[in-house]
């Protein structure tokens, strides 16, 4: 069978891929491509915390956070009733955090809910994903050496 004879002869010379012989990853050039790419465009954490905590305090974005979960608001209230226990609890996590990191507790009031709950959400995040506290804190002194 010569190649005029052949129907598929035409296909196979425009093939970009070479031949089913061939032990080459047709696509291997693009995914190595991506890859680089990629590698070049990695994310800086830091820098996107950063980003995030300048979008919060210049665009007017409510600094809050919030969230239902009713056997802990029955625990605040209970400290906020029991103001000596709540000022033990608010001291003891001041504590944690000033043993277990180098970055000072931030200034709460330890007799006030909204204080309990920052200190409670930074010893989790210490205690659960230091590396993250770690982030939040190099991105917290970024922002302020930006804006100063």
């Amino acid at each position: 069978m010569s190649d005029s004879d052949d129907p598929f002869a035409e296909v196979r010379e425009e093939s970009t891929f070479g031949t089913r012989d061939d032990d080459i990853d047709p696509y291997r050039k693009q995914r190595e491509q991506t890859t680089s790419s990629e590698k070049n465009e990695e994310s800086n954490p830091v820098e996107e915390l950063v980003e995030s905590l300048e979008s919060v305090r210049k665009d007017n974005k409510t600094p809050s956070i919030g969230c239902r979960d009713s056997t802990f608001a029955a625990y605040l209230d209970y400290l906020y009733d029991n103001p000596e226990r709540m000022r033990s609890v608010g001291e003891a996590l001041i504590e944690k955090l000033e043993s277990e990191s180098d970055v000072n507790p931030p200034e709460v009031n330890v007799e006030e809910k909204s204080g309990i709950i920052r200190l409670l959400i930074r010893v989790a995040v210490l205690e659960v994903v230091p590396e993250d506290f770690e982030l939040i804190s190099l991105a917290r002194g970024e922002y302020g050496r930006r804006n100063p």
